[in-house]
Parts: C-alpha cells; sequence; structure tokens
C-alpha cells in the first residue's frame, strides 16, 4: 500500500510538470529520489534566478508607490510559497518522496510568478 501511495504521488507530481510547459521536462527520467532531488533543485534554482532577473525588470517604469506596492507583494508572495511548499512537504512526515515534492513544489510557484510579473509588469501596455 505504500508503494502504491508513492506511485500515485509521483504521477501527480509529473502530471503536474506538463501543467507549465516545461516544468522538469529535463527530469522525466529522475526516478531515484536523488536523481529527482538532484534534477528538481537545479530546475528550481534555475527559475529562481529568472524569477530575480525578471523582478528586477518589473521596476522599469513604476512611480515610488507602485515599486513599495510591487515589493510588499513580493515579499508577501515568497512567505506564501514557502508556506505552501513547506506545507506540501510536511504532508510525507519525512518520508523520501517529501523532498522532491517541496522542490517541485518550489520550481512550479516560481515558473508561475516569474509568469504574472512578466505579464503584468513588463508585457503591459503603456
Amino acid at each position: 500500500m505504500k508503494n502504491m501511495k508513492w506511485i500515485i504521488i509521483l504521477f501527480f507530481v509529473f502530471s503536474a510538470t506538463a501543467f507549465s510547459g516545461t516544468l522538469f521536462a529535463e527530469c522525466d527520467k529522475a526516478y531515484t529520489t536523488a536523481d529527482m532531488i538532484s534534477c528538481f533543485g537545479q530546475a528550481w534554482k534555475k527559475a529562481d534566478i529568472e524569477l530575480n532577473r525578471v523582478y528586477q525588470l518589473s521596476f522599469k517604469g513604476l512611480d515610488a508607490k507602485d515599486a513599495t506596492n510591487l515589493r510588499k507583494a513580493q515579499r508577501t508572495w515568497v512567505a506564501y510559497r514557502d508556506a505552501q511548499c513547506n506545507a506540501e512537504y510536511g504532508m510525507w512526515d519525512g518520508g523520501s518522496g517529501a523532498e522532491p515534492v517541496r522542490l517541485q513544489c518550489l520550481f512550479a510557484m516560481t515558473q508561475l510568478r516569474t509568469k504574472e510579473l512578466q505579464e503584468n509588469y513588463i508585457d503591459r501596455e503603456h
């Protein structure tokens, strides 16, 4: 039964990858926990670098009030992302799937936030 739970969770983790296009495309052959942690961790780091790049570009043309609001929103979003991914991690009670699930969550949420910033601040019509 424990193996079935693992299979079901992995199905949802890998199904979620289709949600954001290239999400973990390079990780589709990661079958061991160590491989998943390595691959998902690298994917999240790349996504975080891109998020920070887009976040910095988002300030272009903002007045002081809007810039302050964006900083506040980003700090609040980081706290939410961390809490959400820690909650998903906690559902595993320290099991071997916990860290891959947390990293997948961090990656997916980071990609979505990058897209939000891109659409709302960079691609907006002036």
